[in-house]
């Protein structure tokens, strides 16, 4: 009967990501389909960057959660740890090289690039002792967006402020379900919060960040 649930369960985590994955792919279609219209490789490349990483995070949760292999169970674990730092550096990329731009925008850009980097080195080197180390680095990282909160009010619409914190709420939100283990599809759950944050982070770039500069 367990082994059936823990089966069921990681259909349902792996269906959950398997549509992020499909969402982000027709995501980045959107992105650069638009990014070329600015005749601008900012654009074209923050917002490469920005889909690809989503891509690779779903993908890989994806994977992860249809592997019943242990030895590739453990490399896509690897992966999926990994490509959350990615896509976190990920979503700051529009924000800092579209909006922010300058000394500061590029300052942080390759701030966040480096700590993102790090964190996947650090996956490497000690993934069986990553959980509680690799989840308050992700907070860090992820609530480090509140502090741009003051610089981006001054060159995006309150509509854009709005969809960028409403995303981090969500993915904030989600955490006590990723920890809470004994509540049935508590993964799943989390999967659906992870879903809705960068939904709402897709949506204030798409709809404002890149207009902004028009």
């Amino acid at each position: 009967m367990e082994d059936r649930l823990a089966l069921r369960e990681e259909r349902l985590n792996a269906l959950s990501h398997g549509f992020g994955a499909a969402l982000s792919a027709f995501g980045l279609f959107l992105l650069l389909q638009r990014s070329v219209l600015f005749e601008d490789l900012a654009y074209i490349v923050s917002n490469a960057i920005y889909g690809v990483s989503f891509c690779l995070l779903y993908l890989s949760s994806t994977l992860l959660h249809c592997s019943r292999s242990k030895k590739w169970g453990e490399r896509f674990e690897i992966m999926d740890h990994a490509a959350i730092f990615i896509a976190i550096a990920g979503s700051y990329t529009p924000f800092l090289l579209i909006t922010l731009q300058g000394t500061l925008g590029y300052t942080l850009l390759l701030l966040i690039w480096v700590l993102a980097l790090g964190g996947v080195r650090y996956v490497h080197l000690i993934i069986r002792r990553f959980m509680p180390w690799g989840l308050l680095m992700y907070l860090l990282m992820g609530g480090f967006m509140v502090s741009l909160i003051g610089p981006l009010s001054e060159l995006l619409p309150s509509m854009a402020l709005a969809w960028l914190m409403f995303g981090v709420a969500f993915y904030c939100i989600g955490v006590p379900f990723f920890l809470w283990r004994r509540l049935r599809y508590h993964h799943a759950i989390w999967h659906l919060f992870v879903l809705a944050g960068s939904s709402c982070h897709f949506i204030a770039i798409y709809a404002y960040v890149m207009p902004a500069v028009l």
